[in-house]
This record gives structure tokens, sequence and C-alpha cells, in this order.
């Protein structure tokens, strides 16, 4: 059997015509891959931990990440404080710990103060009471 005279001129042309796409794709999952993995690292500043303690009496004791000393620190001091230090951060956020038995309005205060140096999370830590353990007879 016989082909047709213009058979192998039109299978050439239609190669001619078709556009391999690998190279394109290639490049673009590279370039994919190398701007997801440096994205995360291009911020303006570095996540500090802010970490706020209100003991049973009032006092209020205020620590960065960092830090292992934990300063005493007056309510009135507390917004230039964290304001100074959460500046350049990237996630303003502060942890508060509470003694179960200081008052609220100590906290209510606090918080008053954190709110008015620009932290808008707040994550208060709290411990589960223990669980006494029942026997069944």
């Amino acid at each position: 059997m016989s082909l047709p005279a213009g058979a192998p001129t039109q299978s050439l042309a239609a190669r001619a015509a078709a556009i391999n796409l690998w190279p394109f794709v290639s490049v673009m999952t590279a370039l994919l891959i190398t701007l997801m993995s440096v994205a995360p690292y291009h911020v303006d500043g570095m996540p500090i931990d802010l970490h706020l303690v209100i003991t049973r009496d009032g006092k209020l004791f205020f620590s960065n990440s960092g830090d292992t000393h934990w300063p005493r620190t007056e309510i009135q001091e507390l917004t230039p404080l964290v304001g100074d230090v959460s500046k350049n951060t990237v996630e303003r956020k502060v942890y508060l710990e509470a003694d179960a038995r200081c008052r609220y309005a100590d906290v209510e205060i606090a918080v008053e103060q954190l709110s008015a140096a620009g932290i808008s999370n707040l994550v208060m830590l709290t411990e589960n009471p223990a669980v006494a353990s029942t026997s069944t007879p």
C-alpha cells in the first residue's frame, strides 16, 4: 500500500506547528519551587514572644523570648515598654499568665495597657485543674 503524494509534507508541517511546552514547564516549575522556598524568609522583623505575668498581689513581670531575667514592671511602664519591644516584630502577640487569685481589675488594666501599645493578639495561658480520679465500686 502506498502513501499519498502529499502525506510526508503534511506530517512535517504538523510537527513544525506543534510547540514543545516542556522547556517552559520546567523553567516555571523551577521558579515556583525557588520562590516558594525563599518567600517565608523575606519578613520585616523577627518573631519575638512577649510574656507577661501578673501575680496574686498585682505585681507585673514582663519578659522577651530571649530573656532569662524577669524584671518587675510597673503598670504605667507597660505600654511604652511593650511598644518599644514589639515595634519591629512580625507577630504582635503577648502571652498573659495571671494568677488565679489576682484581682480582675489588675488583669483588666494590663489588657488595656497592651491594647494601647498596639497589641491585637493576646493569648491567655491557663492551667487545667487537677482531676481527681474516681474509682468505681
